[in-house]
């Protein structure tokens, strides 16, 4: 019981057992996120210095998969880091068919004036 919590907690926070499992699990669908992963890392505007945030889920579409929830972090021109989420479909043979990027907006909150007494 105790090792079937450990693995739990081990595919939540270490990425590589997530990997494994679900190339386990699914072998196709795991392709086919492997896939969007590379497609989002080599389309990234500063691919050396991209880095994956979110991992991404596979659902499965009439003729192959549709990869959503992959986070990308990249550089921006500041030096800082803007994030982009990247969606893909992927055919049944594990070929790309269609890679969507989309540039994820920080709003920072908004900050509440201190009352002071007068």
């Amino acid at each position: 019981m105790i090792g079937l919590f450990v693995a739990f907690i081990a595919k939540e926070r270490i990425p590589a057992v997530n990997d494994r499992i679900q190339a386990w699990i699914s072998p196709a669908s795991f392709q086919a996120i492997k896939v969007c992963r590379e497609a989002a890392l080599s389309q990234s505007d500063t691919p050396a210095f991209a880095r994956l945030i979110r991992l991404g889920e596979a659902t499965a579409t009439q003729k192959g998969y549709f990869i959503d929830g992959i986070l990308l972090g990249e550089m921006d021109e500041q030096g800082g880091e803007r994030q982009v989420a990247v969606s893909c479909y992927v055919d049944e043979k594990g070929a790309l068919v269609k890679a969507h990027r989309e540039e994820k907006v920080f709003i920072p909150p908004m900050s509440v004036p201190s009352v002071t007494d007068e």
